[in-house]
């Protein structure tokens, strides 16, 4: 079973989304595993994938690649891919976004999801707030493609 993420959006000044180019379609990794790859799951059961992650502004580390472009004191969303380009393609500023994925089984279809991602930029060290004012994710979807 895989998670790839096909295209990512974002919601430009005039509220349309837009194909943001820098991004390069690939598979985001398994959780606790690393994995791009899982050798399945049983039915009713789970498993989890990691999306991303979001760094306080100001963190430095090896696995964070901040894009240049990002205004001092923001967050970023590091999504999980399989790599990590450095010209930091994978890592998205504050905004509005639509990850869409496909998530395939060697025994499925090809189902197609939409992660709608709402990034503050602000970094709030209660979750609880974090969660409501620094950022939003909601799932839609699950068509066959």
């Amino acid at each position: 079973m895989q998670v790839f993420v096909d295209r990512v959006e974002q919601k430009c000044a005039d509220s349309k989304f837009r194909v943001l180019d820098k991004f390069q379609p690939m598979n985001l990794l398994w959780a606790h595993t690393g994995e791009v790859f899982s050798e399945g799951i049983a039915p009713r059961m789970g498993q989890h994938c990691d999306l991303g992650y979001v760094y306080p502004p100001g963190m430095r580390h090896a696995r964070i690649i901040r894009p240049a472009e990002l205004r001092d004191g923001k967050t970023h969303f590091q999504m999980q891919t399989q790599v990590r380009p450095y010209i930091g393609s994978s890592s998205l500023e504050p905004g509005d976004y639509e990850i869409h994925l496909l998530v395939a089984a060697s025994n499925a279809e090809p189902h197609g999801f939409v992660v709608e991602l709402k990034l503050s930029g602000d970094w709030l060290d209660d979750a609880r707030q974090m969660f409501s004012k620094g950022i939003g994710v909601t799932v839609r979807g699950g068509k066959k493609t």
